[in-house]
């Protein structure tokens, strides 16, 4: 998850963000489960994750805005405000889907095709990595955090439209990066 929070800043908030993975990470895990699990979510530990990614991300986008000389104390207040609003979001979110079990045996082609899908990810990493800000967040977030374009154009601050353009266009870039890159191997 770190590394795909990295790809969201620039290098001079990259040790921000480190700093409240490294420190922080356990209190929200915690605070999530807590939250969770008093709200009768029985999958309170595996939902938890998401809450704390979508926290992380959270974070990450507004990092400008963290009061990083507010002390401790301070500090896990802001968190604890944080995860409390993702948990509600989530569990919002919950109630209006209807849970899908994936049943039956997976086809040795849908395997194989995971498996070149896994070596191909750590190139997209790097490529997406490489677009402009504007392009390469919506397109971390849909493919990364798998948010919806609602949930992107909030945290973005753009419409949904926009939020479609942008991905479109980040999917131009990238095509166009691997056929160049496909070309020089030979």
């Amino acid at each position: 998850m770190i590394g795909l929070l990295f790809a969201m800043v620039d290098d001079d908030n990259k040790d921000k963000v480190r700093f409240l993975y490294d420190n922080y990470h356990k209190y929200v895990l915690s605070v999530a489960r807590k939250l969770l699990k008093k709200s009768g979510d029985k999958n309170y530990k595996l939902d938890s994750e998401d809450v704390v990614q979508n926290v992380y991300i959270k974070l990450t986008m507004y990092i400008k805005t963290v009061d990083f000389n507010s002390g401790t104390s301070k500090m896990t207040t802001y968190l604890y405000a944080v995860t409390k609003n993702e948990v509600n979001t989530f569990l919002k979110k919950e109630d209006r889907e209807v849970a899908t079990e994936m049943s039956g045996l997976i086809p040795d082609d849908d395997f194989f095709e995971a498996l070149c899908l896994k070596e191909r990810y750590e190139q997209t990493v790097e490529m997406i990595r490489t677009l402009d800000d504007e392009i390469k967040i919506p397109m971390i977030l849909k493919y990364g955090f798998e948010k919806t374009a609602g949930e992107i154009a909030e945290i973005v601050g753009v419409t949904e439209r926009q939020v479609y353009y942008l991905i479109e266009k980040g999917k131009k870039a990238i095509i166009e990066k691997m056929g160049k890159e496909g070309d020089t191997d030979d």
